[in-house]
């Protein structure tokens, strides 16, 4: 089919261009231009046409191409090349040494993928898929299978020699080790690309108690011929790398030796002025050069921090440097520029030590409680008894109080509360009904996304078990993408924590003798609430009789009406008799009051006579 626009295209193409030479000028253009548009459409329809007979392998070219010898030899030759260098590879190196193999000039090396904080991405070819993974693809597994998983970390770490080379961000967890030592590096490049271009200069500096101690610096020779561009900014000629220059091999070997296993271990922090850019071309070059170790590169960035803490116009390296009153003396060199780094990093961990208290604080409190390492071993055994491999099983304590499990992201959580029963949170998917008192939680447009479980005592997990084992499974099924990004992985194992088996026994023994303990002491508690209730309402009773016997006899009848009354003169000659206080108010017209008062001995008269009370309990001309 492409023949329909190639052959033409041809054709007229070539009448434009005999136009043309025959002098017909820019008449000629009318056969030329849509020409050479029917050959491009010619061209696609011929590579479409060869890509789906290659995919399909259900169609043949209709054009039989010549036999050329030469290129049958030539492809043998480099088949057989591949595969001789496919067996050496895959053999163990003889010599037991850290240092980078040697890599021939014309062979080449896969270049590593960066995530978005500039950390490496380990990419790892996928599992085979067998038929019997087709035929079971689309159907709803419960997990992946635990030996394939085995399967596959193995391939992770043997595979054609990839080596976990990274390099990431420093946290706060850090930030206190920059007190005791840490190494500021700077590179010089022929450009900015670290997979195109290339480190002609490397420098390291030791700096310990803010001090620096020692360094390392070279020309590296590892181009023929520098940039102009390049050769402008830093000063260094081609002349400079033959003369001086290190192989690049010797050259990582001992600036390697130099940082020492602690630094490539990740333990000893880096840093530098924009670090994602010189890690960036070390890292390069280390897998370029087939670095035979594991290295994790951790580093704090001064040009990041200069911008978190500082005010500046700009944050170029000479900028900050200016603003503490570092003199760099030889600026644009690895070494100089490493040095002033290093300075600049010194200051401003003046400005990071609070920074540097808030992270210790947070490390404490990401610190399981004993309890919370019970529940978590209990949670561990549901998954062992049934069956499922738990190496990786962590589990993470959140700033809140939650402790999460995690397979490899979270799939229960629990919160220990302390005058409440603790609960155990579960996606509404994963959770199985029980006996247990649920309730749904985290709604989301009217919608239920998490069941809230309370457990009395940690026996009672046992009744979340089917819970448990479905949202285990359900995890599992991502872990395979999580084991892809080592990134992920390393940041996982720095927050989070694990129950080894060997401690779940005694872990959950400790447990239930705590709920036991606990529960007697809530028993005692609530005993000696009681009792302390009843010594209180037994004292109030006791008030209450004393308040009543203490009561004068007086008081009570001035209270009681009923009481008669007689009405004296001066004299205290008795002149009448009343039966009560109101009669005697009636018949000398004063209020009843006045008599009371006069009866009891507050005032000497009421309506001008003396008053006493005549019962039997009162004695005649007693005061009340």
């Amino acid at each position: 089919m492409y023949r329909i626009a190639l052959i033409p295209g041809i054709i007229i193409t070539v009448l434009g261009v005999l136009a043309l030479l025959g002098g017909a000028g820019g008449a000629s253009l009318v056969f030329i231009i849509p020409g050479v548009l029917l050959i491009i459409i010619g061209e696609k329809k011929k590579k479409k046409t060869r890509t789906i007979a290659s995919q399909n392998h259900a169609k043949t070219l209709s054009e039989q191409k010549p036999i050329n010898s030469y290129n049958i030899a030539n492809q043998v030759f480099r088949a057989a090349m591949s595969e001789s260098r496919t067996q050496i590879e895959d053999k163990p190196l003889i010599q037991a040494s850290n240092k980078p193999a040697p890599l021939n000039n014309d062979e080449t090396s896969s270049e590593p993928q960066y995530n978005d904080d500039h950390s490496v991405a380990i990419q790892v070819p996928e599992p085979a898929m067998t038929q019997e993974d087709n035929s079971a693809e689309g159907e709803s597994s419960t997990s992946e299978s635990e030996n394939d998983l085995d399967e596959y970390i193995k391939e992770l770490r043997e595979s054609t020699r990839k080596k976990l080379i990274q390099y990431v961000p420093a946290g706060n967890t850090y930030i206190d080790s920059l007190h005791d030592a840490f190494f500021a590096v700077d590179v010089e490049t022929t450009g900015l690309s670290p997979e195109r271009n290339r480190i002609i200069e490397i420098a390291a500096v030791k700096f310990e108690n803010g001090v620096p101690v020692d360094s390392y610096s070279t020309l590296v020779a590892s181009v023929k011929h520098i940039p102009e561009s390049a050769s402008r900014v830093n000063g260094i000629t081609d002349e400079d790398l033959e003369i001086y220059g290190e192989d690049e091999i010797s050259a990582y070997d001992q600036f390697t030796d130099f940082l020492g296993q602690d630094t490539l271990a990740g333990n000893i922090c880096m840093v530098a002025h924009n670090a994602s850019f010189d890690m960036a071309f070390i890292i390069n070059s280390l897998k370029r050069l087939k670095y035979n170790e594991d290295v994790t590169l951790r580093y704090f960035d001064t040009l990041a921090l200069s911008r978190k803490y500082l005010t500046l116009p700009n944050y170029k390296q000479p900028t900050v440097a200016e603003y503490y009153g570092i003199v760099n003396d030889d600026e644009h060199r690895a070494e100089g520029d490493a040095i002033t780094c290093g300075k600049i990093l010194v200051q401003l961990l003046e400005n990071m030590k609070d920074e540097a208290e808030l992270a210790r604080i947070a490390r404490e409190k990401s610190l399981p409680t004993d309890e919370e390492r019970e529940i978590c071993a209990y949670i561990k055994k549901v998954l062992m008894d049934a069956g499922k491999e738990t190496a990786r099983l962590r589990f993470e304590k959140k700033s809140g109080g939650n402790i999460k499990a995690k397979y490899p992201y979270g799939f229960t959580s629990f919160k220990i509360l302390k005058s409440k029963p603790m609960y155990f949170t579960f996606d509404k998917s994963d959770y199985v009904h029980c006996e247990l008192e649920a309730k749904d939680t985290d709604y989301r447009n009217g919608e239920a996304y998490s069941v809230r479980v309370d457990l009395e005592r940690p026996q009672q997990i046992e009744l979340l078990k089917s819970s448990i084992v479905k949202g285990y499974k359900r995890d599992g099924k991502n872990i395979t993408d999580f084991y892809r990004h080592n990134r992920w992985v390393q940041q996982d194992a720095e927050y989070t924590f694990q129950i080894d088996d060997d401690e779940v026994d005694s872990l959950i023994a400790s447990g239930i003798d705590r709920a036991d303990k606990k529960e007697e002491q809530k028993a005692a508690r609530e005993a000696e609430k009681a009792a302390i209730e009843k010594e209180k309402e037994e004292r109030r009773l006791a008030r209450k009789l004393q308040t009543e016997k203490t009561i004068k006899p007086s008081e009570h009848k001035i209270k009681n009406t009923g009481h008669k009354i007689g009405r004296y003169d001066d004299d205290m000659t008795l002149l009448e008799e009343y039966e009560s206080v109101s009669s005697a108010s009636t018949a000398v017209g004063v209020n009843s009051k006045s008599i009371r008062d006069a009866a009891s001995g507050r005032q000497k008269h009421a309506a001008g006579y003396v008053w006493r009370y005549l019962d039997s309990n009162h004695n005649e001309g007693d005061s009340i």
